[in-house]
């Protein structure tokens, strides 16, 4: 059974439909990487300094596969099959890596990234998030 693991960024956990807002997304190399941007509410973040507004660029690399879902969609879905934790969280015992076959290995990891008006669920090798203030 899938469970759901909060990450933690650079200013903690983040809670809630308003803590991740997406400005950009793409495809890059190939398909084999992921790009978001945006900004995060630090009202949002447990560990965050401040109430302000960050900016955020997100990577997701060695992308095997992806799914992006628009929010309410995701959520009439997700009722059905449990929720996760946060805003950002990695799938532990994930049932869709799973089901994959192809280049898929022990390294691969499974995350749910909630932004406002979109989910993203990836499987992918790594991430890097940079976190700055606006």
């Amino acid at each position: 059974m899938s469970k759901f693991k909060p990450v933690k960024t650079k200013i903690g956990t983040l809670f809630g439909r308003d803590a991740i807002y997406l400005d950009e997304y793409s495809s890059r190399n190939g398909g084999y990487e992921l790009f978001l941007k945006g900004e995060i509410n630090g009202a949002l973040a447990s560990d965050s300094p401040t109430k302000d507004m960050f900016l955020y660029e997100m990577l997701f690399s060695g992308v095997i596969a992806l799914k992006i879902t628009e929010l309410d969609t995701y959520e009439a879905y997700q009722a059905k099959f449990g929720w996760p934790e946060t805003s950002f969280d990695e799938v532990i015992d994930s049932a869709w890596i799973e089901s994959l076959a192809g280049k898929v290995t022990s390294k691969c990891k499974n995350f749910v990234f909630q932004t406002y008006d979109y989910v993203f669920e990836v499987v992918c090798l790594d991430y890097k998030m940079e976190v700055t203030e606006a």
